[in-house]
């Protein structure tokens, strides 16, 4: 690690050095061209240099060795242990290094998916005989590989020709590839500041170098000035290339010098030299030694002993001059005792060749090798690799293998694998104290296993294996309503104790303890208490009645106020235990985020439970919640969010007590959290807001002034606007606001800019109706409920064509969305006649006049029948 650690600090000292060279000779000169090149190699060729090596090696004679006919051999091998691993000061900076490509990496996806996601729901038109993406986001004109990008707003630009021409040529010289290049390698010296500079040098450079030929072709001061005029927009990611990019003053600049590329060529060739440094003095230095081998050495062996290469009988022969075997036999004098003799060569040619003799001397069986070599022709050599394990199957690490007759051997690593290189005629012999010894033959093989068994000398450790108990006492079942119906979140506990559970989505529970269950207790909020003798059973089903103080379905809790829990006990829970199958098991949000399971949760931390099932579940969770939702707050959550939290009435901070306010004066009351909050109110809101409206804060003091939605008239009630969608509000009073929307304007003008709303599916259409549909009052004060329809249709271009009551042939239906109120007199059961409420159809009908463009393939050209369910609740 501590190698690559030095390669990545070399590389970025050549980027350097690069650099520097670039801001010398080229940044302020009209070499764009070969800047366009020379910034990208130089990125490249950084990382090359380190990975050089030049190799130098020191060649030696060689040493001989002694002859031996014995060998030396540990009787208990021990094995090493493996180091521990600990962490470094490296692992921390490698760690902080991985860290920053993957951030780095992460930004330029989301940079890439947005320039993507604009381009899909823009509309392609042709401009200048040039094909155009356009988009309703106020963004930057830019272009995207093949793409170009404008806003729908700069259509109106009276430059526009030249924007276009300027996207084109990034276009045409496929620009966006040089920029992505420079980011791939930025990623991996993200901590070098001349990488960050180098990269931003290739994106002016490339400015610079369409601003050079834009200008060739139009007006250069009409063109500055375009630039200045867009200098405004927000940008969709820093990658991508535009017309108003950063360095704008410096790229005015540099149209407007004169092009003069004095001594061009020389400044070109000092990157030579320059290149030829970083190498010598950041590539590798290696230095390696050699033996050296004479080509005509010879190795002699009598009767199974290597005689040493000076043996004084030897040293006068010339072996240089070819290989004479009777001057060998002669020069050792033993012509009258040679049985056999043989010569052998190694395949490889840099190998010495090996003459075997053999004498009357010689007691036959003493070396099998020696004598397979010197009774014919010796086999070849082979490397051969197995592993060696016991009975069971596991490798056993310092087993010696040698070969038969030799002193050539090897052991066996920590897995039992070992490798070793001899004849192909020879035997090998595995040998380890505690195991009996085995020999193979090799015959040819190349890949010998072994299974060696025990021989009795030793026996394996004894294992100690602890039994794990259960409790001695369980009692399960199920807990259900006097319907059959299963009671979720009802509390079970052991009367008398604090061991106690809680019942799954199901209603199923199951407890265990030592201690005998004599009597169980069971609570659930809308329903009467009920104690039951276990009298030793193991399942023990209950059914509980409703105490007639609310149905327990659905609870939903509005407004501030205390609480009184006299009638309740006190219940301790000392653990939450959900039992249920992974296939059944339900989804658990505690504190608005997904966990695993709440086994470690006590129960005494909890403020809260609540339980969703079947449609409720699966609508807000979607196919997570299909085994029901569990919904728990804690009491530090709950707490933290109300202390937290900043209260905003009218929009002025507020430093009081919430309790202080009136309820009679309060007309709405809004909870704000995240990004939403700090939006609409800065920082001071970034633990969340309680914005509160009080009655009469809508007055505009006697006057009505003119509210401008988007561009058009809007007559309907301002709350009927969500704030969230709100993208910028200007206020027009008097003579400015006379000006432009004549005596209408007379009170003033609320210009009203929304967010753009994309609708792309079925369900964005059906989120967008209840985002914006609310419950009439009229209808509310009548109890009028009930479901009404209306049929949309839409044009070819996505946009509604007509809204009107009556059904046509070959229409698409919606599903349905349900609206909830709350009666104030009572609730009235809509009959066949009153099924259409008149508020109820201008309500729907309003919305679905708002609709934005709906990009929903099948309904292109075709009438759609919206349903929407008014359902009135008793408080």
């Amino acid at each position: 690690m501590e190698d690559f650690i030095l390669y990545i600090g070399k590389s970025a000292l050549a980027l350097g050095a690069f650099y520097l060279a670039y801001l010398a000779l080229f940044q302020h000169q009209k070499h764009f061209l070969f800047n366009r090149i020379y910034l990208p190699v130089s990125f490249l060729v950084s990382f090359l240099i380190p990975l050089i090596t030049f190799t130098k090696v020191n060649y030696i004679q060689p040493i001989p060795a002694a002859a031996s006919d014995s060998f030396a051999f540990l009787p208990e091998a021990v094995v090493a242990n493996k180091p521990q691993f600990t962490f470094e000061w490296y692992h921390y900076l490698l760690a902080i290094y991985a860290l920053g490509i993957f951030v780095f990496l992460l930004n330029l996806l989301i940079g890439h998916l947005k320039a993507m996601n604009i381009i899909r729901f823009s509309r392609l038109k042709e401009l200048f005989g040039a094909q155009v993406n356009l988009t309703g986001k106020d963004v930057h004109p830019f272009s995207f590989f093949s793409r170009i990008v404008l806003s729908e707003k700069t259509l109106k630009n009276p430059d526009l020709k030249m924007i276009v021409d300027h996207e084109m040529i990034h276009v045409r010289e496929r620009h966006t590839l040089d920029i992505l290049f420079a980011e791939l390698l930025f990623l991996f010296q993200w901590f070098n500041p001349f990488a960050w500079l180098t990269r931003d040098a290739m994106r002016n450079n490339l400015e610079y170098l369409t601003d050079h030929q834009v200008a060739q072709n139009h007006n250069a001061e009409a063109y500055q000035l375009a630039m200045v005029g867009l200098a405004h927009k927000k940008g969709v990611a820093p990658f991508l290339t535009a017309l108003n990019g950063s360095q704008l003053k410096n790229r005015i600049i540099m149209m407007k010098k004169k092009t003069e590329n004095r001594y061009s060529l020389l400044k070109q060739l000092v990157v030579l030299p320059l290149l030829a440094i970083l190498v010598m003095g950041l590539s590798n230095k290696e230095v390696r030694t050699e033996v050296l081998h004479d080509a005509g050495q010879l190795k002699v062996v009598v009767d199974g002993v290597e005689l040493p290469n000076d043996h004084p009988d030897l040293i006068k022969l010339d072996f240089a001059n070819g290989i004479d075997g009777g001057e060998v036999v002669k020069a050792l004098g033993l012509e009258d005792k040679v049985v056999a003799n043989a010569l052998s060569f190694d395949k490889n040619p840099k190998e010495d060749g090996v003459y075997y003799i053999q004498t009357s001397d010689y007691v036959p069986g003493t070396n099998t090798g020696f004598e397979q070599a010197v009774n014919g022709t010796p086999g070849s050599e082979l490397t051969i690799k197995g592993k060696i394990t016991n009975e069971d199957g596991d490798g056993i690490p310092a087993v010696a293998v040698l070969v038969e007759g030799t002193t050539t051997g090897t052991i066996s690593n920590f897995a039992g694998n070992y490798e070793i290189r001899t004849d192909e005629n020879s035997t090998l012999v595995f040998s380890m104290i505690g195991y009996a010894k085995k020999e193979i033959a090799v015959d040819g093989k190349t890949e010998i296993n072994v299974k060696l068994e025990a021989d009795g000398s030793g026996k394996p450790k004894e294992v100690e294996v602890k039994e794990v108990k259960t409790k001695a006492n369980m009692v399960k079942g199920k807990v259900t309503d006097e319907n059959g119906k299963p009671l979720a979140g009802t509390a079970v506990l052991m009367k008398g104790t604090s061991i106690g559970t809680i019942t799954d989505i199901n209603g199923n529970y199951i407890l265990q303890s030592d201690d005998k269950f004599d009597e169980l207790v069971f609570m659930m909020l809308g329903f009467e208490m009920k104690e039951t003798a276990v009298d030793g059973k193991t399942q023990l089903d209950v059914k509980l009645k409703a105490d007639g103080s609310g149905t327990p379905e659905q609870v939903k809790v509005v407004g501030y106020g205390n609480q009184n829990k006299e009638s309740f006990p006190k219940i301790e829970i000392n653990k939450l235990a959900f039992e249920t199958s992974p296939e059944e098991a339900p989804l658990y949000i505690v504190d608005q985020k997904e966990v695993g399971n709440v086994a470690n949760l006590s129960a005494e931390d909890i403020e809260s439970i609540s339980v969703l099932k079947d449609e409720s579940a699966t609508t807000l969770y979607g196919e997570k919640g299909k085994n029901g939702v569990i919904i728990i707050t804690t009491k530090a959550a709950a707490k933290a969010k109300m202390n937290d939290a900043v209260v905003i009435v009218e929009g002025i901070p507020y430093d009081g007590d919430i309790n202080d306010i009136d309820p009679e004066t309060i007309e709405s009351m809004e909870v704000l959290k995240g990004e939403s909050a700090t939006e609409r109110f800065g920082p001071v809101a970034k633990n969340g807001a309680v914005s509160i409206k009080l009655k009469g804060s809508a007055d505009f003091g006697g006057k009505s002034p003119l509210i401008i939605l988007d561009g058009e008239k809007f007559t309907g009630d301002m709350d009927d606007i969500d704030q969230k969608d709100i993208e910028s509000i200007t206020v027009l009073k008097d003579a400015s606001a006379m000006e432009t929307y004549g005596e209408d304007a007379k009170d003033g003008v609320i210009l009203i800019s929304t967010k753009t709303e994309e609708i792309t599916s079925e369900l964005d259409l059906r989120k967008y109706i209840a985002k914006y549909i609310k419950y009439p009052s009229k209808a509310v004060e009548k109890g009028s409920q009930g479901t009404v329809q209306a049929f949309v249709e839409f044009g070819k271009e996505n946009k509604v064509v007509s809204i009107h009551d009556y059904k046509q042939k070959n229409i698409e239906h919606l599903e349905d969305v349900v609206v909830v109120g709350y009666a104030k007199n009572g609730v009235k059961q809509p009959t066949d006649d009153e099924a259409m409420v008149p508020e109820l159809v201008l309500e729907l009908k309003r919305v679905l006049e708002q609709l934005p463009s709906v990009d929903i393939k099948k309904f292109k050209g075709k009438a759609v029948g919206v349903s929407v369910k008014f359902v009135l609740q008793e408080k």
